[in-house]
């Protein structure tokens, strides 16, 4: 059995998926809900459904906008994540910022991008103003274990997730850089794509 949740997180995305053998999130983000610690949602509805949930197997921020990643820090404040996997698209936002630190600070984590394979990157994030002060540009020095690439990842028993798009562009939109995953749960394939786009829709 495989379960799929889609939470309320206000105008945002967070997804969670558990199998017998895993747990996966893809996205916690929200642009008009941005409480965090004990009052953030995401975390709030997690320790509501899976009470004795301790490890998260795999964090997927599809691409660094804020209502696909504000959320998400507070999860490695609760839970130990072993994988993360992100595009690798540097975006110099308050909630990115705080994801990325998170990821730092994780013991025992492997992260994950599409744009670089078993190095250490220097991860620069420009200065900001992140409620109550401003912050100050900073250098994240960050290892990497595999590079993403579309060979399938295994889950668990009968399950497995492919990134079917992980290419990165510097242009304006992140959108354009979101991590586009399938994820096969036994008979069944489920399609993740953040906010992808696809070109500009024709007239009827």
């Amino acid at each position: 059995e495989y379960t799929i949740d889609v939470v309320d997180v206000g105008t945002g995305l967070a997804i969670l998926v558990r199998g017998k053998d895993f747990t996966l999130i893809y996205d916690g983000g929200s642009n008009d809900d941005r409480n965090l610690g004990d009052n953030n949602r995401f975390i709030a509805y997690l320790r509501a459904v899976a009470p004795n949930l301790k490890t998260i197997d795999h964090v997927i921020l599809s691409h660094p906008h804020q209502d696909h990643v504000e959320l998400l820090a507070d999860v490695f404040k609760n839970y130990q994540v072993r994988h993360v996997w992100d595009s690798g698209r540097i975006h110099s936002i308050c909630g990115y910022r705080a994801f990325m630190l998170a990821v730092k600070g994780e013991p025992g984590v492997t992260y994950h991008s599409a744009t670089h394979g078993f190095t250490v990157e220097d991860i620069k994030i420009g200065k900001m103003y992140c409620s109550p002060k401003h912050r100050p540009e900073i250098t994240i020095k960050l290892s990497h274990g595999s590079r993403i690439s579309n060979s399938p990842i295994p889950l668990g028993q009968g399950a497995s997730m492919t990134f079917l798009y992980s290419e990165v562009h510097n242009k304006k939109s992140p959108n354009e850089s979101s991590l586009v995953v399938r994820l096969d749960l036994g008979k069944k394939r489920i399609l993740l794509m953040g906010d992808a786009e696809g070109g500009g829709r024709k007239p009827p």
